[in-house]
């Protein structure tokens, strides 16, 4: 995965090892679970530590610049979900490696577009972020 992620608020990990994160620390993607738990190596930790997706608002990513094509960086796949955020309900699911079209852009997310979702065999008319 290797995205970079920057934990922008203090809080204490996941990990059956609890460890404290602090505001400004650095880390690197390395996988995402079924239900998006991510794991994620810190800098400044010897293991590799658990955030769940709930937490996960408590960490920073570089978000897409602009709509466009984008490759799915997150193994083994990416829930989309009918909203912006993290909490709502999941649409589809998008796998390692797959390239979409996003038409927009908001908080981090990007947003589907109708020409993606039809090539996908959904409904043109629903919304998958």
């Amino acid at each position: 995965a290797d995205d970079e992620v920057v934990v922008k608020e203090d809080f204490v990990s996941d990990s059956k090892t609890l460890a404290t994160l602090r505001a400004g620390e650095r880390g690197r993607v390395v996988s995402v679970d079924e239900v998006g738990d991510i794991l994620i190596d810190f800098d400044d930790h010897p293991k590799s530590l658990w955030v769940k997706q709930e937490t996960a608002a408590r960490l920073l990513q570089r978000p897409p610049a602009r709509p466009g094509w984008f490759r799915v960086a997150f193994r083994p796949h990416v829930p989309s979900r009918y909203r912006p955020e993290r909490g709502a309900a999941v649409y589809a699911v998008l796998a390692y490696g797959d390239v979409v079209e996003a038409d927009e852009g908001r908080d981090g997310w990007v947003r589907l577009s109708a020409s993606e979702l039809g090539r996908r065999g959904l409904p043109e008319r629903d919304e998958a972020w």
